[in-house]
């Protein structure tokens, strides 16, 4: 974090004033990189099951009612803080897939997003449940 052209990615990343992300999901049809790569190692993931952990953005993990403290693996996450997130005037998250649903009512639980881009029967399936 102290390399000065991570400090110059983290320096900008404070002053952007519109984000754009997709959310990652442990259960998803397609499972996120972060969680099928081998970043994590087995007992990793059980932790984020244990935590409860619905979803990601950008590697900082989040539960369903939107929380992110006591989730030991955020502590070394690369990606912005939830409050430097919610600073940003515009969130736009782009997602698709019903199997993402408690990951997006994690974000908008969360206030991580403003804006949401999302498909036809996952944001139907968002409405009725």
């Amino acid at each position: 974090m102290e390399e000065r052209s991570v400090r110059r990615v983290l320096d900008m990343q404070r002053r952007i004033d519109v984000a754009l992300f997709g959310l990652g999901a442990p259960g998803g049809t397609l499972p996120s990189h972060v969680y099928t790569a081998g970043y994590l190692d087995d007992d990793e993931l059980r932790s984020l099951q244990n935590h409860g952990v619905v979803g990601d953005i950008a590697t900082v993990f989040y539960r369903e009612d939107g929380s992110t403290d006591g989730i030991p693996l955020n502590e070394r996450a690369t990606g912005p803080e939830p409050e430097e997130l919610r600073r940003v005037p515009r969130r736009v998250c782009v997602v698709s897939g019903e199997s993402k649903l408690p990951s997006i009512r994690g974000a908008l639980a969360g206030r991580f997003v403003t804006d949401l881009v999302i498909d036809a029967g996952t944001a139907h399936r968002l409405l009725v449940e």
